[in-house]
């Protein structure tokens, strides 16, 4: 099974080579299409590293909060302190 994962791992260096040569301008078009990097209309296919990461709070509905850990425990932050719930008292700082 070693060899089967060093392959696949291989593969998939390989590919994110290919898709960081079309994302830095060293590939055209017709060769990322042809590798499966964008499709016919030109939209990027591969995975989205750089989506949003900010969340939602269930109780009061504040967006644009992270996810932080204190004490072991994971809580919602805002502007690099805990989010301070006012709908839920338990949830906030």
């Amino acid at each position: 099974m070693g060899d089967m994962a060093d392959m696949f791992l291989e593969q998939v260096e390989e590919m994110e080579e290919l898709r960081l040569d079309y994302k830095t301008g060293q590939m055209s078009d017709f060769e990322a299409y042809e590798i499966g990097i964008i499709d016919e209309q030109g939209m990027y296919t591969g995975p989205s590293h750089g989506r949003d990461r900010s969340k939602t709070c269930r109780c009061c509905g504040k967006s644009g909060l992270l996810w932080g850990k204190v004490d072991g425990k994971f809580r919602l932050f805002e502007n690099g302190s805990v989010h301070d719930c006012p709908v839920n008292p338990l949830i906030g700082g």
